[in-house]
This record gives C-alpha cells, sequence and structure tokens, in this order.
C-alpha cells in the first residue's frame, strides 16, 4: 500500500517540479519496481520451506528476506533524505 500510495499521489505532484527531483522520483519508482521483485521472491522462498522445511529452503528463506531487509533499508533512507524538504516546500499533502 505504502509504493502504492507514492506511485499513485505522491509522486506525480513532485515528477517534473525540477530536474533533480524528477530524477529523484524516477529513481524511487524504479526501487519499488525491484521491492515487488523482492517480495515475491520471499514469498516463493516461504511457500518452497513450507513444502520442503529443511537447511537449504531456511537458508533460501533468509537470504531472501535479507536482500529484501537491505533492499528496504536503503530505499527508505534514500527516500527520507531527498524528499522530506521537497515535501514541505511543494506542500505536497501526506
Amino acid at each position: 500500500i505504502h509504493h502504492t500510495i507514492e506511485d499513485e499521489a505522491i509522486f506525480p505532484l513532485l515528477h517534473g517540479r525540477e530536474a533533480g527531483l524528477t530524477a529523484v522520483v524516477e529513481r524511487l519508482m524504479a526501487e519499488h519496481l525491484v521491492i515487488h521483485d523482492l517480495l515475491e521472491r520471499l514469498e516463493a522462498a516461504a511457500v518452497d520451506t513450507l513444502k520442503a522445511p529443511g537447511p537449504d529452503s531456511f537458508a533460501r528463506l533468509r537470504a531472501a528476506f535479507e536482500t529484501l531487509e537491505r533492499a528496504i533499508q536503503s530505499h527508505f533512507g534514500y527516500e527520507q533524505e531527498e524528499l522530506e524538504e521537497a515535501l514541505g516546500y511543494f506542500d505536497v499533502p501526506l
């Protein structure tokens, strides 16, 4: 839901305002696609683990989770750093 709200309501208000901000919004939108893919991989790994629990499936599940965790932490950090002031400056309702 978080990414859908941004993609549909917030990013359109910021995209095109200035070149630097447009680049930030485009990067964040691209990261949303990556995070979506990582969520699907995590779900698949969880299903595999439920079907065939064992050291290998748990290792794959853990790796999928850790990859997603790193991506989300990086994404949220970049998002906060780059958009915090712009949201206020352009009076974007939250």
